[in-house]
C-alpha cells in the first residue's frame, strides 16, 4: 500500500503552497489545472491556483517524483 502524504507550506504571509498526494483529492478541486510536463529531473507536476486580493493558494500535485541518489563526499 502507497503511503499518502498531503502538506502545506507558508512561504510568505501571501503566498501559500499545498501538496495533495491523491490525484483523486487534487482533480475534486474546482480550479483549471495547469501542466508543467516533466522536468530534467524526470519529475512531473501539475498545479491549480486560486489568488483573492493579496493572497495565492498554489495546490501541486506530483504525478511522478524522483529522488536521484546523492554522490558520497570523497
Amino acid at each position: 500500500m502507497a503511503e499518502h502524504s498531503d502538506f502545506v507550506g507558508v512561504v510568505t504571509p501571501t503566498l501559500i503552497y499545498v501538496g495533495v498526494s491523491s490525484r483523486e483529492e487534487f482533480d475534486k478541486i474546482l480550479l483549471p489545472a495547469l501542466d508543467h510536463g516533466e522536468n530534467d529531473k524526470g519529475n512531473h507536476v501539475i498545479s491549480k491556483s486560486i489568488k483573492q486580493g493579496e493572497t495565492q493558494v498554489i495546490f501541486q500535485h506530483w504525478v511522478k517524483f524522483r529522488i536521484r541518489p546523492t554522490s558520497a563526499a570523497s
